[in-house]
Formats: C-alpha cells, sequence, structure tokens
C-alpha cells in the first residue's frame, strides 16, 4: 500500500524546493494527461476498485484489485466507465 503504483505518487527531491510528492493524481504527465475528472475512466487500466473522485480512500487495503496486472486467464476485464470495477458477465 505504500509503493507508488498504489499510491499514484512518488517522492522526490527538486532543487530548491526540497522534497515533494509528484504524480498522476497531482501532474501533468505524457500519457493520459491528468486524470482529474475522468476517474471513472481512467481506472480502467489501474489498481483501484471504487477510484471515481479526488476523495478515494487510498488507506483501505479492500481498494486494490491485484488482478489487474497478476491474472493469468487473460480474461479479466474492467468494465468502461466504472471506477475501476471488473466487467460484470
Amino acid at each position: 500500500m505504500a509503493t507508488s503504483h498504489w499510491r499514484w505518487l512518488i517522492d522526490e527531491y527538486m532543487e530548491g524546493r526540497g522534497i515533494i510528492s509528484l504524480g498522476k493524481r497531482n501532474a501533468i504527465n505524457n500519457h493520459c494527461i491528468s486524470i482529474g475528472g475522468s476517474e471513472g475512466s481512467c481506472n480502467r487500466c489501474h489498481i483501484g476498485y471504487g477510484y471515481d473522485s479526488k476523495n478515494f480512500d487510498f488507506t483501505k487495503a479492500e481498494n486494490i484489485d491485484c488482478l489487474s496486472c497478476h491474472d493469468n486467464s487473460g480474461l479479466y476485464e474492467k468494465e468502461k466507465e466504472a471506477a475501476g470495477y471488473p466487467k460484470q458477465t
């Protein structure tokens, strides 16, 4: 739960600013630009269940979707615009 993959943040040292937290939650990047306002859709590719707003609780282990990365069946899929929840079959 302390990984940057889960938290979407990494602590970096920046000259003149000290240690700051950077990541998808608070910075522009070269893949999806920023997730602000699009959490429900963006989380189709990420490891959280129910991440549909900036108020997502990163302290709850039950919000982690391990199958996003560790499914070996090739059948696991997340629903479009469903805040990271799996596709219902």
